[in-house]
């Protein structure tokens, strides 16, 4: 009994992507908004005296505060994006 090997001619070899600090960055950033952006809906959530969850509506924001509140969100995340990517297309140009 005659076993032939042949190599393998289609080898391919994946590299894994390493984890930079702009990615942490990044993701740090989405996760900070989508908090910052879920506390519309926590906050107004309280314990009574038995220990059950019940909604206060006393503690909603009112209208314009919402979106007074959002568009707050919303730009402090634009600038936060915008500063982490701007200083590392910069910091790349230096290094090149």
């Amino acid at each position: 009994m005659q076993v032939n090997y042949e190599p393998n001619a289609k080898t391919i070899s994946q590299t894994k992507k390493s984890l930079t600090l702009r990615a942490v960055l990044n993701y740090f950033g989405v996760f900070l908004t989508i908090g910052m952006l879920l506390t519309i809906f926590t906050v107004p959530l309280s314990l009574n005296e038995e220990l059950q969850f019940y909604y206060n509506t006393d503690l909603q924001l009112k209208e314009y505060k919402l979106t007074n509140f959002i568009a707050f969100s919303i730009g402090s995340a634009a600038i936060y994006f915008l500063a982490v990517n701007v200083y590392y297309l910069r910091w790349a140009k230096q290094i090149r």
